[in-house]
């Protein structure tokens, strides 16, 4: 049940993080994607350390570790596209004319 309940905070992350920047250069399903497997790692995570319960709905430590991982993975995520979009491309080699 604990599963359900990460899913639930991936999706609302992803939510959230879709309206606060207007222009971040990630898809919708990238954001809920990435929300959502950060989510469930973050959950997972809070139970192996025994703060959350992967068998119950209601645990604060298994909300909060997948709020967490979330939000990890957003920032993640949101750091790999501005690395990506700065990245000048390689310049063209002229072609030989022998």
């Amino acid at each position: 049940m604990g599963f359900a309940a990460w899913l639930l905070v991936g999706v609302l992350a992803a939510w959230i993080a879709d309206a606060i920047p207007p222009d971040s250069g990630s898809t919708r399903a990238r954001t809920l994607l990435v929300s959502v497997l950060g989510a469930l790692l973050g959950g997972a995570f809070a139970s192996v350390l025994g703060v959350g319960s992967a068998s119950s709905f209601l645990t604060v430590g298994g909300w909060l570790g997948a709020l967490g991982g979330a939000a990890v993975f957003l920032m993640i995520d949101s750091v790999v596209l501005a690395a990506h979009r700065q990245r000048p491309c390689p310049p063209s080699r002229p072609i030989d004319q022998r």
